[in-house]
């Protein structure tokens, strides 16, 4: 079954462009406490485009929390997103991103798993050689699917000690990339 997705989706990738891989280095902090320090991010991302102005792009990013409340907590995150660029000439692109992902967080052997979605606004900077560098600001908001730990009586007896929260929160990210024409 995958396999006849992939033959599918061949033509339509293999005539998509351009193609971009790069990394992406940031932050991001929860919103509801501002006294928590930001974590840092560390990630890939590959962006096909599908139209003059309008792309899409996966990202898989890493999320090191260590603070003195939980314990350290290594949060992974893929992400899909639409990216739309705001104007089609000059080497400056203001883009507008809007994205879906998964989340899942490892600490001390517990498990969380998560969703998120968020919007940003960014802007490029794109050289005619093929170098991409970005940076832009993002909204949004995780849901955390914990694990039932709930005693007879109704009361719930343990929540796994994580730092994924769940609530809004605000990212910014700076990215490097390549573009293949």
């Amino acid at each position: 079954m995958r396999l006849a997705v992939l033959l599918l989706l061949a033509p339509t990738v293999a005539a998509a462009r351009p193609i971009t891989a790069g990394v992406n280095a940031g932050v991001i902090a929860v919103r509801s406490d501002p006294d928590q320090e930001a974590n840092n991010t560390l990630g890939l991302f590959g962006r096909v485009g599908f139209s003059k102005r309008i792309s899409g792009q996966l990202d898989v990013m890493r999320i090191e929390t260590n603070d003195d409340v939980f314990t350290p907590t290594t949060v992974r995150s893929f992400s899909a997103s639409l990216v739309v660029d705001l104007m089609d000439k000059g080497p400056l692109i203001p883009t507008l991103t809007v994205t879906a992902g998964l989340d899942r967080a490892t600490s001390d052997g517990d498990t969380l798993d998560g969703h998120h979605y968020e919007g940003g606004l960014g802007l490029e900077y794109r050289s005619e050689s093929g170098l991409n560098i970005g940076a832009d600001v993002r909204l949004g908001g995780r849901s955390v699917d914990q694990p039932d730990y709930v005693l007879d009586s109704g009361v719930i007896a343990f929540v796994p000690d994580n730092a994924m929260q769940e609530g809004e929160y605000r990212a910014f990210r700076l990215t490097v990339g390549v573009v293949f024409r």
